[in-house]
């Protein structure tokens, strides 16, 4: 479905919008508890050595954020935009395309197991690490831009 950039103040635009966003957000709890069942059964993690860690390290340490940054630099949002946009819970995306490769390939890529372990690390560490730094993170963005995070939206009133 397509919206002219005339119908965006729509109150219908805002909740077709809302739900989207919904949504998004409940194939990302089922993505998750998927996720979280693969871990805790373990044999997948059993491949994690130094060398599934250092991939792991250094694809969210320089290759992402980079990656990230490089792509937003003629977006034109602010520098603390793009550091954010570079940070978040992301690679599952990458954990479905890897399934459905492997399983097209049917058992006959060596070193699947490792590419799962390293897919896996990055996956979890980025949940870990988000969990932990995405309130201050916000916080200093958003002091930046001169906004009270701690203070609620106004929600415009809308007639019936």
């Amino acid at each position: 479905m397509t919206l002219r950039s005339v119908e965006r103040r729509s109150t219908f635009h805002g909740e077709l919008h809302d739900f989207g966003e919904q949504i998004e957000r409940m194939v990302m709890m089922v993505l998750l508890v998927c996720f979280g069942s693969i871990v805790a059964e373990g044999s997948v993690l059993q491949q994690v050595d130094w060398r599934v860690a250092a991939v792991a390290v250094a694809t969210l340490a320089i290759v992402r954020p980079l990656a990230g940054w490089i792509s937003l630099t003629s977006c034109g949002h602010p520098s603390g935009g793009r550091k954010a946009d570079s940070v978040g819970v992301r690679h599952t995306g990458t954990g479905i395309d890897l399934l459905s490769r492997l399983r097209f390939r049917k058992g006959k890529v060596p070193g699947a197991e490792t590419i799962w372990a390293i897919v896996l690390v990055i996956i979890l560490t980025s949940i870990v690490f988000h969990g932990v730094a995405v309130t201050p993170v916000m916080r200093w963005i958003d002091n930046r831009r001169g906004v009270d995070s701690m203070k609620p939206k106004a929600t415009p009133d809308v007639a019936a």
